[in-house]
C-alpha cells in the first residue's frame, strides 16, 4: 500500500511539473506580445538580481528645472533610464513572428536607483503629476538580453546658493544619484559609455539659463557613502540668473 501511495504522488507530481513545463514553452510559432512575454517572464523571479555583479548603464534626460530660492531646491524633473544584460530574458524573436523587442510596465527586477540626499519634493502633486503618470515604468526587453527600464521622476535637490553677485549671480547645483537596495559590490551603477549620458530638453528656465550640465562617476577617493558602500553618479547643474539688461539701465 505504501508504495503504491509513493507511486500516486510522483505520479500526480510528474503531471504538475510536466503541465507547468508545458504551460511555459508552449506556442512556439505564437506572434502575440502577450504570449511571448508569458513565456520569458514564466518563471522569472523579480527578487533575484540577474548577476552577483550586475553593471548598470544610466541614461538621464532633464526635461525641466525648477529654482526654489527661498528654500535653496532646485526641482528637477527627468527621465531616468537603467539598462542591464540578463542572459536568462533572452529569446529567439523568429519564434515569434520577429517581435523585438518586447515592452513591459512591471514584472523585472528592480536595481533600486534614486536620487539620493534629496528633500520631500512639495510640488509633486501640483506641478507634473496631473500630466505624467509616475508610476508607470517603460520596460523593454531585447533579444540577446538586454534590458532598458525608462521612468519619469522629479527630484528636489537642495542647493546652497549663494547671492553675493545677485543680479548677476550664478549657481551650482548637484544631484547623487545611486541605488538605495544593493552596494556597489553588487550593482556597479556608472553614466552609460554609449552616446550622450546627460541630455537638456530646453537651456531658458525662465528666471534662468542653464550654463551646462556635467554628469561623472564617482570614484572610491571621490564622494561615495562608506557606510553603505553606495557607488553615485553625480549630475551637475549650472545656472546663471536671467535679467533684463535694458531695465536695469533704466532703473540705474
Amino acid at each position: 500500500v505504501r508504495n503504491t501511495m509513493l507511486v500516486r504522488v510522483v505520479f500526480f507530481c510528474s503531471i504538475f511539473i510536466f503541465g507547468a513545463a508545458t504551460e511555459c514553452t508552449r506556442g512556439n510559432n505564437a506572434t502575440l506580445p502577450g504570449l511571448l512575454k508569458k513565456r520569458i517572464l514564466c518563471k522569472y523571479d523579480p527578487k533575484v538580481p540577474p548577476g552577483s555583479s550586475v553593471t548598470l548603464n544610466l541614461f538621464v534626460y532633464i526635461k525641466d528645472l525648477r529654482v526654489l530660492e527661498d528654500e535653496n531646491i532646485l526641482y528637477v524633473y527627468y527621465t531616468l533610464t537603467r539598462s542591464w544584460k540578463d542572459d536568462y530574458l533572452k529569446f529567439e524573436p523568429q519564434k515569434f513572428g520577429g517581435e523585438d523587442p518586447i515592452r513591459l510596465e512591471y514584472g523585472l527586477w528592480n536595481p533600486g536607483v534614486v536620487a539620493l540626499d534629496t528633500k520631500s519634493p512639495a510640488l509633486y502633486n501640483e506641478w507634473y503629476m496631473k500630466e505624467f503618470d509616475f508610476r508607470k515604468n517603460r520596460i523593454f526587453i531585447f533579444a540577446k538580453g538586454s534590458v532598458y527600464v525608462q521612468s519619469t521622476r522629479i527630484a528636489a535637490v537642495h542647493c546652497e546658493f549663494d547671492f553675493y553677485l545677485w543680479p548677476f549671480d550664478r549657481q551650482t547645483c548637484r544631484m547623487k544619484i545611486g541605488s538605495a537596495k544593493y552596494s556597489q559590490d553588487e550593482v556597479k551603477i556608472r553614466l552609460s559609455p554609449y552616446g550622450q549620458d546627460i541630455r537638456l530638453q530646453r537651456k531658458d528656465q525662465g528666471r534662468w539659463i542653464v550654463e551646462g550640465i556635467n554628469g561623472r562617476n564617482l570614484t572610491d577617493s571621490q564622494k561615495w557613502d562608506l557606510r553603505s558602500r553606495q557607488r553615485q553618479v553625480e549630475v551637475e547643474f549650472r545656472l546663471k540668473r536671467a535679467f533684463d539688461s535694458l531695465s536695469m539701465i533704466m532703473v540705474v
